[in-house]
């Protein structure tokens, strides 16, 4: 199945190739295949991306990164995957109708991956070096699909929202909206992380999105954002 499936993914990316697309070879006694290496990273990384004792998002990023290289070399040895075999399991993606910017950072945990193999020596470093001939898909440049750019959301959306919400998750969503801080910042919100002690308030998360870089969040509240809190915080 998995041999069928890579030969479909080849001939539907044959279309402006001067040269066919090189096959893996399975991978002999001793030779550890690409599923093997993804089973390893599998465990390293759920131990490494972890907080607070849970897993944190990048673990399912990672899971779904890597199940169409399962997918087409799954059984194929890990040391002679290159350059072409990631430009494949790349076709495959935009065929799947993935976003520029969701494959490129696919295609980045899956080299983050290959360069964990050779840290560890699970295969050869060339073979990891050979994978950053591969660059990022460009604007414009490439079958994939583009995605319109993130913008706030219409006032008039949040206010027709807020009616019919509880009072505390109206005043969260008002108190993002002020504040401009992450939906989990306002979830964990605790009163012994506010400083109070001056008329702008200065809430400092105990946990948040880039702490493991060793930075330390502050957000500003204001007197609205302060009115909307009050209710809820402990004496």
């Amino acid at each position: 199945r998995e041999r069928y499936r890579r030969l479909l993914a080849e001939h539907l990316s044959r279309a402006g190739r001067s040269s066919p697309i090189p096959r893996n070879s399975d991978p002999p006694d001793g030779v550890l295949d690409v599923g093997q290496v993804i089973l390893a990273y599998w465990h390293f990384a759920q131990q490494y991306y972890c907080k607070n004792g849970r897993p944190t998002g990048e673990t399912d990023n990672i899971r779904v990164a890597l199940k169409p290289l399962r997918r087409l070399y799954g059984s194929t040895s890990a040391k002679d995957f290159g350059p072409d075999a990631l430009e494949l399991v790349r076709e495959s993606m935009i065929a799947s109708g993935l976003s520029r910017g969701g494959i490129n950072a696919r295609v980045s945990r899956i080299k983050r991956m290959f360069r964990w193999a050779a840290k560890k020596k699970l295969i050869p470093p060339e073979t990891f070096h050979g994978l950053l001939a591969v660059e990022g898909l460009r604007r414009g440049r490439s079958k994939a699909k583009e995605t319109a750019p993130v913008t706030t959301v219409p006032e008039g959306h949040i206010q027709a929202v807020l009616p019919h919400v509880l009072p505390a998750v109206a005043a969260m969503i008002q108190v993002q909206e002020l504040s401009g801080m992450r939906p989990q910042d306002v979830r964990n919100l605790r009163t012994g992380d506010l400083d109070m002690s001056g008329d702008v308030w200065v809430y400092t998360p105990w946990t948040h999105k880039t702490e493991h870089h060793g930075l330390i969040r502050r957000v500003a509240l204001g007197p609205k954002a302060q009115a909307l809190l009050r209710p809820y915080l402990k004496p």
